[in-house]
């Protein structure tokens, strides 16, 4: 990961902006297993502003107080971008005329509000608790403030998505809250599809699969080897798993082939596997493929794009990758608050 100062107010000193960001930074690095490097120059996943008012996107400053920032989730264009209203009475404005004396307040901490923008420019939401890094208004952390280590919370976190694409909660859920029979120690999941024939829900975890019934409960003798599939041994884990809406069978992705799952035998059939290259236009290895049930289409995911797949022409629709966070989580933006 890779971030930028792209723009600051004259009167901010530089070297004290930079070591506030770079401490923020440093907390999510050290709860989880991220790096990041100061670009300084060039293009960067994550670009750093100080803006005033109306700055380009929908969502504009408003002056001193209230709205002190935002941050995009990640995407193309400004997906992980974090932006900060310069009019703000930041406390490492060198013009700051607010008083210094020990135990009255310095200004708006800059390293508060970065760690909590830098939240959603990795892709997590707000939490409803009071406290938490997440909370949606403003709190002042100390210097030595850490998280818990989070494994990487993406791929331990899940959100409920509705048929319009708005999210109906704001903070994820953890998974292991919802299936708490998955390892103790969970650091990823690699893919999860729901059965048709039964609507049961199936977990892949690095050589294992559990599946789950509508209770969430494991069913018994599971977790099941890959290989009891009929997968070769030399498969470490799958890319992707889903019910193609074609002919409602069930394909499990890894690398650069694919499989055709006999949901009746409980095996893969025998005249797989298969090159991914029939998929005409998806690149290879996946991270998540599905149909959504409101559209009928299916849909490959990479990295942070999508693919939109033309079932009948066997490739890419035209116009696609597009960028996943405005398509698939419009509703979740951050404008991190004052109290009121």
């Amino acid at each position: 990961m890779y971030n930028s100062l792209k723009e600051w107010p004259a009167d901010m000193d530089y070297h004290s902006m930079v070591e506030e960001f770079q401490k923020a930074f440093h907390v999510w690095s050290e709860a989880s297993k991220l790096t990041f490097t100061d670009m300084r120059r060039g293009s960067a996943d994550i670009e750093i502003s100080f803006l005033r008012g109306r700055h380009g996107d929908e969502y504009p400053f408003d002056g001193p107080g209230a709205i002190l920032g935002h941050a995009f989730f990640p995407g193309d264009d400004i997906g992980g971008d974090a932006h900060f209203d310069a009019d703000e009475q930041w406390d490492k404005r060198r013009s700051n005329e607010i008083d210094r004396r020990p135990g009255v307040w310095a200004g708006v901490s800059l390293f508060s509000v970065a760690a909590h923008e830098f939240g959603h420019s990795l892709g997590l939401s707000h939490s409803s608790v009071s406290g938490s890094l997440m909370f949606p208004y403003y709190q002042t952390l100390d210097d030595n403030f850490r998280l818990p280590y989070l494994l990487w919370l993406p791929y331990v976190y899940f959100w409920w998505l509705q048929e319009n694409r708005d999210i109906n909660r704001a903070e994820p859920t953890e998974i292991t809250h919802y299936w708490p029979h998955l390892p103790k120690d969970l650091v990823k999941v690699d893919a999860v599809y729901e059965r048709h024939k039964d609507a049961k829900i199936v977990f892949f975890i690095g050589k294992e699969y559990y599946v789950f019934n509508n209770q969430n409960h494991l069913e018994p003798g599971y977790p099941k080897t890959l290989v009891s599939m009929g997968l070769p041994e030399t498969l470490d884990k799958v890319d992707a798993v889903m019910i193609w809406g074609h002919n409602a069978k069930t394909y499990i992705f890894s690398g650069s082939q694919y499989w055709r799952f006999d949901e009746e035998d409980n095996r893969v059939e025998l005249d797989y596997p298969r090159d991914m290259a029939v998929w005409k236009g998806i690149p290879v290895p996946i991270d998540a493929a599905f149909q959504w049930a409101s559209d009928g289409h299916t849909y490959f995911f990479k990295g942070k794009q999508f693919w939109k797949f033309d079932n009948r022409k066997m490739q890419s629709s035209d116009g696609y990758p597009h960028s996943i966070g405005p398509f698939w989580f419009r509703s979740l933006h951050c404008r991190l608050q004052q109290f009121s």
